[in-house]
């Protein structure tokens, strides 16, 4: 199977934090072809990628050119959010089919291009939330 996990804040122990989809490519690679999709810059990454694509211990990881910002609170920083979910659009030009896509956001906006590319090639879509404040948005009554 190929698996896409798309993190814009993923890292490497080669780059730095966060680490979590790191050691979860990892433990795929023993039966799936894994990318990581992230984000070229990140103000957890200690050192940044200086190629496109990248193999980390046999995890291929796809860097999206993304603007720098200051530090965690700038506005760039949320413009990078909305930037890094519209290159999310173009991935399956760069990448092969995906079986499985899991997204894993800080920001919630990359599971628009996520869940549309999940129907075009049929791929199973898994959304995980790790910051509580998304689920706001799934408690509003309309």
């Amino acid at each position: 199977m190929n698996i896409w996990i798309i993190n814009e804040y993923a890292g490497s122990q080669y780059h730095g934090m966060e680490f979590r989809h790191y050691y979860l490519a990892k433990e795929f690679l023993n039966e799936h072809s894994v990318t990581i999709i992230s984000s070229s810059y990140s103000h957890l990454l200690e050192k940044l990628p200086t190629k496109n694509i990248e193999f980390i211990d046999g995890v291929e990881y796809l860097w999206l050119k993304m603007p720098k910002y200051g530090n965690a609170h700038s506005k760039k920083r949320v413009l990078k959010w909305f930037l890094f979910a519209f290159k999310c659009f173009f991935l399956p030009l760069k990448l092969s089919k995906p079986d499985i896509i899991i997204v894993s956001p800080i920001a919630p906006f990359s599971i628009l291009p996520s869940w549309l590319i999940s129907k075009f090639y049929k791929s199973k879509l898994i959304y995980e939330i790790r910051d509580i404040w998304h689920l706001w948005f799934w408690q509003q009554k309309y």
